[in-house]
């Protein structure tokens, strides 16, 4: 764009977006009375008029060009942004209108906003020039934060709050992909004027010192997740994300925002300037590193870092709500059980467990106490009474099949066919066929049907499921007579 063209601002702001942006830092928690940093994709710029059209020129460089004259410009700030997709996007809040910008490709990009003019609207007087703005993007391969090069104060100030930040910082690099499609590693760049043997990086308990000097914290709290610090020399540290040892989390995370080492290099001048580069970065991750930077530089020896409390706090809620959840789960798994919580044992049957379960506990409970061979006997046992309750016992090839079980074999080869099997059930001329009277049913059953699949259980393997099996159809076969015969299997 060589000239200027309008730009609609509101509410004395227009944005900068170089991805999806939408979820990102609210203003006024970083940035000057021009730009605010609003996360890794974003940022916002501050206007006079409140709403209306500015002047607006912006421009792609191949790098970083020369700073415009301040004589002609009243305020000049700037920031990095991480652009995905190789382009930049200019709107006012709640516009419609965007003005996209190419830029050389994905990558980092430093924006740079020159203003002048910026009047507010209840002291413009048509005799003003208009207002205009000027973007400046080239590509860097470092993020070295927002930076103010010169203010009109026009704005007013307000506190910055970049624990706020960095805690917002944190909370979206454990929840970012690790694997950002073309984010090339870079570095984060940031200096601080610190007294010789003042501020974050004394050596001593809890820090990872190389050669008595300046250094980080040797460990670095994330929720599930720590930085560890590793010295490697020179004043060169190892920079690893790791699983907690204790994480606090009902369900820990155990995705890491990146699984490859990064080094950081600390470097302290003759003038006590402290510069820390944090160098092969993820390249979408390097303004929400640059925020935590900026808080643990500032941080004083031994206090905790600003995320610790909200995310233990919120930790501790998922665990109130986990212990909660467990307990109603239990609550309703022991009334589905008569209530009682059922053993892995039980829990690992079919349902007629549980139905049993339902009808009578303590007979489920002695039944699983039983040796196998008593298991089976009492599988037998109950086949036979459900056979006799149905006047099956009197059918030549039932009472066969009953004989054999009783003999401690196994059913015929034909009753492993259960279609095959209850197609001569019905079809058979000799098989009785009566109506099992059930207080209370609104449907009439076949006696026979209702019965026969406690003959049929004894084709289970597991001799405590073909005993469950037997014994819930044969109560069913007797009918309203039920507790009678579950008072009987007691002493089967």
């Amino acid at each position: 764009m060589s000239g200027f063209v309008e730009q609609f601002v509101s509410y004395c702001q227009y944005q900068i977006f170089s991805g999806e942006g939408g979820d990102g830092l609210e203003i006024y928690t970083v940035g000057d009375e021009l730009l605010h940093v609003g996360g890794p994709d974003e940022c916002t710029a501050f206007t006079g008029l409140h709403t209306g059209t500015i002047e607006m020129r912006i421009e792609a460089f191949p790098s970083e060009p020369p700073l415009l004259s301040g004589d002609d410009w009243d305020a000049t700030s700037e920031t990095t942004l991480w652009c995905p997709t190789g382009s930049l996007t200019v709107n006012g809040l709640m516009s419609d209108t965007y003005t996209e910008v190419p830029l050389a490709g994905p990558g980092l990009a430093r924006v740079r906003v020159y203003a002048r003019n910026r009047i507010h609207e209840g002291l413009r007087t048509d005799a003003d020039p208009a207002e205009q703005h000027e973007l400046h993007v080239w590509p860097v391969s470092e993020e070295t934060g927002l930076a103010t090069v010169a203010d009109d104060g026009t704005l007013s100030t307000w506190a910055q709050k970049p624990a706020h930040a960095a805690t917002w910082a944190m909370s979206r690099l454990l929840t970012t992909d690790p694997a950002d499609a073309g984010s090339a590693r870079v570095a984060v760049v940031r200096c601080r004027d610190v007294p010789t043997g003042e501020g974050w990086a004394r050596p001593g308990e809890g820090r990872a010192s190389s050669g008595g000097g300046w250094a980080p914290p040797e460990t670095i709290f994330a929720g599930d997740l720590e930085i560890r610090l590793r010295a490697a020399g020179d004043g060169t540290w190892t920079f690893t994300w790791a699983l907690a040892d204790r994480p606090i989390s009902p369900s820990p995370a155990t995705t890491l925002p990146d699984a490859s080492p990064s080094t950081v290099r600390v470097v302290v001048d003759e003038d006590g300037t402290l510069t820390v580069r944090h160098e092969g970065v993820p390249g979408h991750q390097a303004v929400l590193l640059g925020l935590i930077w900026d808080h643990l530089l500032d941080l004083p020896a031994g206090v905790p870092v600003a995320w610790e409390q909200p995310m233990r706090a919120k930790a501790a809620e998922a665990t109130r709500r986990a212990e909660k959840k467990q307990r109603e789960r239990a609550e309703r798994e022991m009334a589905a059980w008569g209530g009682t919580p059922p053993t892995e044992r039980l829990r690992g049957l079919a349902a007629r467990a549980k139905a049993l379960a339902n009808l009578d506990r303590p007979l489920l409970d002695r039944l699983e106490q039983l040796p196998p061979e008593r298991q089976r006997e009492v599988a037998c046992w109950a086949a036979r009474r459900a056979m006799e309750a149905a006047g099956l016992d009197q059918v030549g090839w039932i009472a066969a099949a009953l004989e054999a079980v009783d003999a401690g074999d196994q059913l015929p080869a034909a009753f492993t066919d259960h279609g095959e099997v209850y197609r001569r059930l019905l079809d058979d001329p000799e098989v009785p066929q009566t109506i099992l009277a059930v207080r209370g049913a609104s449907s009439r059953m076949l006696h026979q049907a209702v019965a026969f699949p406690a003959l049929l259980a004894l084709n289970e393997d597991d001799p405590l499921a073909a005993a469950i099996e037997a014994i819930w159809a044969a109560a069913a076969a007797h009918g309203n007579d039920f507790p009678t015969f579950l008072a009987a299997a007691h002493n089967a």
